[in-house]
């Protein structure tokens, strides 16, 4: 199974469990999103395409006591560094959650790339990183993110 598969699985199976939010930047189809979408929509929103929209959203969501997941693909996070140094400085509930690191978007071309999303979220201080490197180990990675303490948690 593909991480991000496991991914729309794990927030869908969890979306049981707690009461967070979704936000994905039209990009539902992809990152799996779609998944908890389908079973919670009130819970779900579609930013559209703008990633620092999504991060805003987020953002805002999280000053007001929400608990966020936002997702898109790497390349395009990356791109909303203010947005993500905010979130980290102000150690808001907002897990970023990016499918499509690295080369494994091939077929999209460059512009779909990132192969250097790690490297720039990991300079962000305050701001933890987990890449999992399966379908098990993603499931537990959105899993333990809800955790109090966890990554993307503020406690």
């Amino acid at each position: 199974m593909a991480t991000r598969e496991a991914y729309g699985l794990a927030l869908r199976d969890l979306g049981e469990e707690g009461e967070f939010v979704v936000l994905d930047a039209d990009l539902s189809h992809s990152t799996m999103t779609g998944l908890f979408a389908e079973r919670f929509p009130r819970r779900f929103v579609n930013v559209g395409i703008s990633e620092q929209n999504l991060l805003a959203v987020a953002a805002g969501l999280a000053y007001s006591g929400k608990v966020v997941f936002a997702s898109t693909f790497a390349v395009f996070a990356t791109k909303a560094w203010d947005l993500l140094r905010i979130i980290a400085h102000d150690g808001l509930d907002v897990r970023v959650a990016v499918s499509h690191g690295g080369l494994s978007n091939g077929p999209d071309g460059w512009s779909h790339q990132s192969v250097e999303d790690v490297a720039v979220m990991r300079a962000i201080p305050n701001f933890r990183v987990v890449v999992p490197a399966d379908a098990a180990e993603t499931r537990g990675a959105v899993r333990a993110a809800l955790a109090p303490g966890g990554p993307g948690t503020s406690g």
